[in-house]
């Protein structure tokens, strides 16, 4: 009796520890509590929020008319630090700050498209593929008004180079202008009909492969004529 209830106690341990219940099903995980939120009255009076371990949060404050007033920074501690660039200030090789600041904006919101260089399956984003993200962004900057942000779907611009040059050469009078054009309005599920369709898949097919033989620093015509020059084995 004494050896079954140790024995029984032990499985149960076990089961514990595996995540098993008594009935065999697997014990619901603890779910993931939510981080601490902390109210932090401000100096200046305003209730910021701090979310988990957050130290400063950052904020422009733009004016009525929508220009620049100031660039806040908020402590966990309760200060307050609010800087106001000068816009007569030059730097020692006479470029004007805010100019320089507005470069600087300029680089890192565009950069940020090119910024991750694998796709959501771990795949290298093709580097015409990411010409073709910023020039998009830009042309979307360039709106009045302005599509400062936008929510991107699927992989965006993923395979959009190669279905370009595929659609230019299936009509080479409207040329890679015109394939943009056509493509504009067009979402990703559109686009991966278009590249299967059966006239623009041979061409999207062929111009892969040439990419990718044109990418590889490894012969394949030269390892292939050695193995076409060994004598066949003997029987």
């Amino acid at each position: 009796m004494l050896k079954h209830i140790l024995m029984e106690a032990a499985l149960g341990d076990i089961a514990a520890s595996s995540g098993v219940t008594e009935t065999g099903q697997s014990a619901a995980k603890p779910k993931k509590a939510a981080p601490e939120v902390e109210k932090v009255t401000m100096e200046d009076g305003r209730i910021v929020e701090f979310v988990g371990k957050r130290r400063m949060l950052k904020e422009s404050v733009f004016g009525e008319d929508g220009t620049l007033t100031a660039v806040r920074f908020d402590f966990r501690n309760g200060r307050v630090v609010n800087y106001t660039p000068n816009r007569q200030l030059k730097t020692s090789d006479g470029k004007l700050l805010v100019e320089m600041f507005i470069g600087h904006g300029i680089e890192q919101k565009l950069g940020d498209e090119a910024a991750n260089p694998v796709d959501k399956d771990g795949n290298p984003v093709d580097i015409d593929d990411v010409v073709l993200d910023i020039e998009s962004l830009i042309e979307r900057l360039s709106k009045d008004p302005v599509e400062w942000s936008m929510r991107r779907t699927g992989d965006g611009m993923a395979g959009t180079s190669i279905l370009l040059k595929a659609l230019a050469e299936l009509n080479p009078s409207k040329g890679i202008e015109g394939a943009k054009a056509f493509l504009k309005d067009k979402t990703h599920a559109d686009k991966l009909a278009l590249r299967n369709s059966p006239k623009l898949k041979p061409i999207v097919e062929r111009l892969e492969a040439e990419k990718a033989a044109k990418g590889s620093k490894i012969d394949a015509t030269a390892l292939l004529e050695g193995f076409e020059a060994e004598a066949p084995a003997a029987a």
